[in-house]
Formats: structure tokens, C-alpha cells, sequence
């Protein structure tokens, strides 16, 4: 989009918006992006600071998730509720992303 090569916290921002709104009006939860973009953060381990590229998608390992909780609501609450053992099939069946 701006021709950097990388996703920037702009873009992030802009990803994370929709998937929130629709937590938030499913979960009746708040949740905070700039917790979230740190998140990912420590998970893409950027080689530029505040910027991931696709290789730093490719070489952390966990691009695929990083990517899936960019864009689907359903993937970033199973993501959050990992170690909760909370199935959320039920609860997004009729969400749609």
C-alpha cells in the first residue's frame, strides 16, 4: 500500500479495528490495540523496529497466526483464549468475519 515492504502500526491499526469492533460487540470485552501490537511485536520479532516484513513472518514461525488475528475475529479470540481451553465454536457460529 505505501510501498515499504512491511506492515506498520498504521496498517496494524487499521487490520486490528474491524476484528475488535466485532470482539467487542460478541465478547462484551474492552480490548486495548497498542496491547495487542505489542503482542505481535514480540511475536514477529521485527528486524525493523515497528515494521514486519514477510520475512520476519517467515522466520519467526508463527506468521500464519500473526496474519490470521490481523484478519479474522474468530482466530484472534481462539489465539487470546489458548490457555483458557474456552472452544469458541459456539459462540462465533453465528458471527461471521
Amino acid at each position: 500500500m505505501f510501498h515499504k515492504g512491511a506492515v506498520d502500526t498504521f496498517i496494524i491499526n487499521m487490520f486490528f479495528q474491524p476484528v475488535i469492533k466485532k470482539l467487542e460487540q460478541k465478547m462484551g470485552a474492552e480490548y486495548k490495540v497498542d496491547d495487542l501490537k505489542d503482542e505481535l511485536w514480540d511475536m514477529a520479532k521485527p528486524a525493523m523496529p515497528y515494521c514486519i516484513t514477510l520475512q520476519d513472518l517467515i522466520k519467526c514461525g508463527v506468521g500464519d497466526t500473526i496474519v490470521s488475528m490481523l484478519t479474522d475475529a474468530k482466530a484472534f479470540y481462539d489465539y487470546d483464549q489458548r490457555e483458557s481451553g474456552v472452544d469458541s465454536s459456539d459462540q462465533f457460529e453465528e458471527f461471521g468475519n
